[in-house]
């Protein structure tokens, strides 16, 4: 009996390289041509993926970059239009400035003689208007115009036959334009009939 169990032993021995020889032929059966592409596949995918992340992150930051960029210009922006709007006037007074020394002069001449003071408020008037002039700051025509109340405030009206009703008899306060607009409408006496 010891023969035969030491038979069976060599036996079995002889069995499990068999048995691991089965088993590599099976994992090499598994992976065959079709699993091969397979994990290509996936290899290449993963791959893929990787470059699209690495693209995605890249965009990402350049993203980020340009919303700061933008922000920052955004914030730039809104000061200077800030100390743009808040010095806007600025070069309109200076150019008042030479108006108001014009009346200081005219003033100390006013107890030496008065024809001086009339020379000097005509010049300091001229200039004025001049000034007005280059930022366009023109009079509305108002005397004998028809009324606009667009153009023109109506403080009187007078009866006169003579002429059309609702024309403009007198201007009793300059309105002007600034551009298109009306800066300030003419105040006048309006005509009626009776």
């Amino acid at each position: 009996m010891e023969e035969k169990d030491k038979e069976e032993k060599v036996t079995g021995e002889n069995l499990e390289p068999e048995d691991k020889n089965l088993e590599q032929e099976d994992k090499e059966e598994v992976v065959g041509p079709q699993e091969e592409q397979q994990i290509d596949e996936a290899k290449n995918w993963e791959e893929e993926y990787n470059k699209l992340l690495d693209e995605h992150n890249r965009l990402k930051n350049q993203y980020l970059r340009l919303y700061a960029d933008f922000d920052n210009y955004r914030k730039r922006t809104q000061r200077e239009k800030e100390e743009l709007l808040k010095y806007e006037g600025m070069e309109f007074l200076k150019k008042l400035l030479p108006v108001l020394d014009n009346f200081e002069r005219a003033l100390k001449e006013k107890d030496t003689d008065p024809q001086k003071v009339i020379e000097g408020v005509e010049l300091t008037h001229r200039q004025l208007l001049e000034i007005l002039n280059q930022h366009e700051v023109k009079a509305i025509e108002a005397q004998g115009q028809p009324f606009n109340p667009e153009l023109h405030e109506a403080l009187m009206v007078e009866v006169r036959e003579d002429l059309e009703e609702n024309t403009v008899i007198e201007e009793l306060v300059k309105g002007y334009f600034y551009k298109d607009k009306v800066l300030r409408p003419a105040l006048v006496k309006v005509s009626k009939k009776q």
